[in-house]
């Protein structure tokens, strides 16, 4: 692994990584494996980090609708109805989807603006800081295996991740549509075409160590420790995996756009819960840089054979942020778990018919380790 470092954002550049960080504040799939044979590929310099990629293409993606205009508690489990969907704004939902690689870097800690921008420049909506944040339904990306472009600023020299960016764009796409890979800073954009296709083509994951069962009364206990390193910095996270949980989801909260029709949703929400002791606060003095992303454990769903990242959408987003807007749930959940110390790692959004085969840390890294999945009911 292998991350360096110059200097930590300033100024300006702290402003752009600020407004990054509110639109992409979200949660990982990885493979090392190309789930799509055809796409443009490129190589590109943002900073002092070089990356190669991959195009893969465009997918439509259904709008979502529901009264958050911001993440509130009393907002959180509001009822809707079609008919309060017409408050919409009129446009629709695209994803590109693409592949990072980190080729060589000079930075110490991840930073969102070392990664390349992307943007659909021909289409109203398509900026990088356009937001399409909660407007869309992201489960289908999500389940083919591919995370939030923020993820890929954990990545160490020669590790690959698969990610998505969504928009809310107005006008159709025929065919294909441009898209430009810059920096967030320097004049180094390039233009590729996009095609668009029917279905996200589905990552393929990559083998891992293991497995370690984990639940109560095993002999193997769920514990974890893995280390990232950039630079000369090196972070450590560790603890203990309880088991995973399935989340009340009010779905009477939210509507999707399927075929023209507004209906209620019926994905579901995986919470894996446990207990984690993040790095030292000597060791996160190292990195004056250090954003929000980092303090997150890297952890995974293993559902269907592809890893499956934590959910960014907001069908499952009130029990991140904060997950107290719903006082059963936290009533029900401190009865099945008396310690302090126990509470939600990751929360992931799955299709209702989904195989949930297990739990991964540091999913694309070195130290990745796979943990059977036991469901504990509350």
């Amino acid at each position: 692994m292998g991350r360096n470092t110059a200097v930590p954002p300033t100024g300006g550049r702290r402003l752009v990584l600020l407004a990054v960080l509110t639109l992409t504040f979200a949660a990982c799939a990885e493979s090392a494996y190309t789930p799509y044979a055809g796409g443009e590929e490129f190589e590109l310099t943002v900073s002092q980090a070089s990356w190669k990629g991959r195009i893969i293409g465009l997918v439509n993606l259904p709008r979502q609708y529901h009264h958050w205009d911001s993440i509130s508690p009393e907002d959180a489990f509001t009822a809707v109805s079609p008919g309060d969907a017409a408050e919409m704004p009129e446009g629709r939902c695209v994803a590109l989807l693409g592949e990072l690689t980190i080729l060589e870097e000079s930075f110490g800690y991840p930073d969102l603006l070392n990664l390349p921008a992307f943007e659909l420049p021909d289409l109203p909506g398509g900026g990088r800081l356009d937001a399409a944040t909660g407007k869309c339904d992201t489960a289908e990306v999500l389940s083919a295996g591919y995370g939030f472009l923020g993820f890929a600023s954990h990545l160490s020299t020669d590790e690959t991740y698969h990610f998505f960016e969504p928009y809310y764009i107005e006008g159709e796409i025929t065919g294909s549509a441009a898209v430009a890979v810059s920096s967030w800073y320097e004049e180094n954009e390039r233009r590729f075409e996009a095609p668009l296709l029917s279905s996200p083509p589905r990552v393929v994951r990559r083998t891992f160590a293991g497995p370690a069962s984990i639940g109560e009364g095993d002999s193997t206990p769920a514990e974890f420790s893995y280390t990232k390193t950039w630079g000369t910095n090196t972070l450590t996270w560790s603890g203990r995996i309880e088991g995973i949980i399935e989340i009340d989801v009010r779905s009477d909260a939210f509507l999707i756009e399927t075929a023209g029709e507004w209906v209620h949703p019926s994905n579901r929400c995986i919470a894996v819960v446990g207990s984690e002791t993040l790095p030292t606060e000597a060791e996160r003095s190292e990195l004056l840089g250090m954003t929000p992303y980092m303090a997150w454990l890297s952890i995974g769903l293993v559902v269907d054979e592809r890893f499956i990242s934590r959910s960014g959408n907001f069908q499952c987003l009130s029990y991140i942020f904060p997950y107290t807007v719903d006082p059963n749930f936290v009533e029900r959940f401190r009865a099945r778990f008396v310690s302090e110390d126990i509470g939600l790692l990751a929360v992931f959004l799955v299709p209702p018919e989904a195989e949930i085969e297990g739990v991964v840390t540091d999913p694309w890294g070195d130290e990745t380790a796979f943990y059977e999945a036991v469901l504990i009911d509350l």
